[in-house]
């Protein structure tokens, strides 16, 4: 009658059997039902039970009288579908979680390099907390200007926190900003150590984390583009922590620690403008 249907809420071919036979006669004997269906009767009373279960049958006994079955109302399909739905909705849930671990063990196996693409701040947010699977040091290029402004907040209140429950130490390389002035005086607090570039010799756009042993992920944060990229490569993972090393060395030798905000230069500019 509505087996398709049936079928896509979830209920198998031989519950659909006995739940259309209900439907359409009414109360029944799980003896008559073994005459009317195809089933034996230890089949008949377990698929009834099922649909009890399932909230699609009812039985009913009366002292002295054989136990009978019927059918509830049709609006129990609904309720049904509704349950099947946040059944669905949590698993969803759990690949969500599982998938990269999934994905990894399979590049790993495989030899290949896998690319996962991410948008928006809820999209963002999930390229954030993989770089928490692994306890590893986290390698970032960033600049804490420009971010957009429900994501900062999340970064602020939630990641960095979580990562420093992790132990998950961090080095930082940043180009100068009134931002990059309160991202390193908070150093310490959030176990990173962060080393500060000329930003007009070296604009940073884009956010570059290196972790994991096996992956690198691109983050732009700006609020016009949201996107992110994780690359999972043992090769290319390598290749970037060399680089990063590399720009860490070469800049340390000419690097000071975060200037105090009277030698920073916006307000150089503006006490010459004073003086001026």
């Amino acid at each position: 009658m509505h087996e398709s249907l049936l079928q896509t809420i979830g209920l198998t071919s031989d519950q659909i059997v006995i739940y259309e036979t209900l439907l359409k006669i009414g109360a029944l004997k799980a003896r008559d039902l073994t005459l009317k269906t195809p089933y034996k009767r230890a089949l008949v009373y377990k698929l009834l039970d099922d649909l009890v279960k399932l909230g699609l049958a009812e039985k009913e006994t009366k002292p002295g009288q054989v136990t009978t079955f019927r059918s509830t109302h049709p609006s129990a399909l609904a309720a049904l579908l509704e349950e099947r739905q946040g059944q669905l909705k949590n698993v969803e849930k759990t690949l969500t979680s599982s998938l990269p671990g999934l994905i990894s063990a399979f590049n790993l196996i495989s030899g290949r390099p896998g690319i996962r693409f991410f948008e928006g701040v809820e999209g963002l947010k999930q390229v954030y907390l993989d770089t928490l699977v692994n306890t590893e040091m986290i390698y970032a290029l960033l600049t804490p200007a420009e971010i957009e402004p429900n994501l900062k907040k999340w970064l602020d209140a939630t990641y960095i926190k979580a990562r420093v429950k992790a132990g998950i130490k961090a080095q930082v390389i940043a180009p100068m900003s009134k931002e990059t002035v309160n991202y390193h005086q908070l150093d310490e607090k959030s176990l990173r150590e962060t080393l500060v570039i000329s930003g007009e010799d070296y604009p940073v756009a884009v956010e570059v984390n290196i972790y994991g042993q096996n992956k690198v992920a691109f983050i732009s944060y700006r609020a016009d583009e949201l996107i992110g990229v994780i690359l999972e490569s043992p090769h290319i993972y390598n290749t970037m922590k060399t680089f990063f090393k590399l720009a860490w060395a070469q800049a340390t030798t000419g690097a000071r620690a975060c200037p105090p905000e009277a030698d920073a230069p916006w307000v150089q500019k503006a006490n010459s403008t004073k003086s001026s």
